[in-house]
């Protein structure tokens, strides 16, 4: 007999509640911040929820099982190692503060009961929409003095990823469709990329040619059928962008020439280059005290003002090493290190392998564009550890996963998980 009280939640509700979840969580978390990430940990609890309630069954799809227990795997190494090493309530909330990451099975359980076409054109249809709301947001606080654009995030960097990650749904917009589609697809790109200009997050500027090289390489057929107008339009989204942006492109970019310059003449002026140079230092030594099991969760900020308090200028304490890899080091030793990367490149490795259909192709995009996305992010600065860019890397694996390996309903056929309705012929359906 379960705990949970009996509650019937039609499937038909779980699918209508599925395009505003995909809405929020995937594209506009740039604009609403930390309320998305209340909204990602309340939908884990009603999936757990429903679950208990034998509304749906948990995904048999092998690949998603894969994906979920590697997550799992990684959950387990980061507590362990944070229990070896307790630090009192600061170490169980660390370890609370990655529950969310065991959601994602719910998450693509629960999508099961969408249509994978239907899904498809409606993240078409809303990522511009979302990215024009992003830029909004965007100039808003750059017009009020604001030195750098947050959006709701409260930080530059998670605000500049999520709006990458919306920037290659409206690029999918613009390959995938035709028409009017695709000119507002193309339009909400130029939005979402001066959104991750005013944010001043360099390090996250190349992907805003990365992504769309990586894109029209997996739709290059589609690319050689553009029409001449969509061209056009590129020209002019990406002019109007230059003229819109120039100013904090080039206080940047002098910004980042005069770091170089101070840290090859071996001023003592503090700069960000030299205070990523000290904390990458910190972190390799702290790594090497500890190479197994690190030094525990909650702890990084008290290490690394530890670690830099003999440099000659004022300790620093980050909450992390500024480099995903390091961080996970200095947590969780190499055992955590090999974790994360496995849990992290699964998803891609496994739908790249994997047999698909136009919906699979979406998917398998969604994944590429996101590991690229983290992964430049990691590398100089933050990846997990942030409630939004958890969040971010959740939704957006788990609609990935979802179009490349589950099944969806069809037509309004839905799959309670009792009866075995109908599903539609997925990549990888018997």
């Amino acid at each position: 007999m379960s705990i949970f009280p009996r509650l019937r939640i039609e499937p038909e509700t779980t699918a209508k509640l599925t395009k505003p979840f995909v809405a929020a969580t995937l594209l506009l978390a740039p604009v609403f911040g930390s309320i998305v990430s209340a909204t990602m940990v309340l939908a884990a609890l009603l999936g757990v929820f429903q679950h208990m309630n034998n509304n749906f069954k948990i995904s048999v799809s092998r690949p998603q099982l894969l994906i979920f227990k590697l997550i799992v795997v990684w959950f387990s190494v980061e507590a362990l190692f944070g229990l070896l090493h307790f630090d009192g309530w600061m170490t169980i909330i660390e370890i609370g503060e990655n529950l969310p990451f065991l959601g994602y099975i719910f998450f693509v359980s629960g999508l099961e009961h969408s249509s994978k076409p239907d899904l498809r054109r409606f993240v078409h249809l809303a990522s511009p929409i979302a990215a024009f709301a992003a830029l909004s947001v965007a100039l808003f606080q750059v017009n009020l003095g604001a030195p750098r654009a947050e959006g709701g995030a409260g930080n530059p960097v998670p605000f500049a990823a999520l709006c990458l990650i919306v920037f290659s749904c409206c690029m999918l917009t613009a390959l995938a469709t035709h028409g009017r589609a695709r000119l507002l697809g193309i339009a909400g790109a130029g939005a979402a990329a001066a959104s991750v200009i005013f944010s001043g997050t360099r390090g996250l500027w190349p992907c805003l040619v990365i992504l769309p090289v990586a894109l029209a390489v997996l739709y290059r057929k589609e690319l050689r059928m553009a029409a001449r107008r969509e061209y056009i339009a590129i020209a002019l989204i990406l002019t109007t962008g230059l003229a819109l942006t120039h100013k904090t492109i080039e206080k940047r970019l002098v910004r980042f020439d005069s770091e170089i310059e101070h840290f090859q003449s071996g001023s003592g002026k503090a700069t960000s280059l030299k205070e990523h140079t000290q904390i990458w230092q910190a972190g390799w030594s702290l790594l090497s005290e500890a190479p197994l099991t690190g030094h525990g969760l909650g702890m990084n900020g008290e290490l690394m003002k530890q670690q830099t308090s003999g440099t000659g200028s004022a300790p620093i304490g980050y909450s992390h090493f500024h480099n995903a890899i390091l961080t996970e080091g200095v947590q969780s030793g190499i055992i955590g290190i090999l974790a994360l990367i496995s849990m992290f490149f699964a998803p891609l490795a496994l739908a790249f392998r994997s047999r698909v259909d136009e919906a699979g192709r979406h998917g398998f995009a969604i994944i590429l564009v996101t590991t690229i996305i983290y992964a430049a992010s990691g590398a100089t600065g933050i990846m997990f550890g942030h409630d939004l860019m958890d969040m971010g890397w959740i939704s957006a694996i788990a609609y990935g996963s979802f179009m490349v390996f589950g099944h969806g309903a069809e037509h309004g056929s839905f799959d309670t998980g009792e009866t075995g309705g109908k599903r539609s012929n997925g990549p990888l359906a018997p």
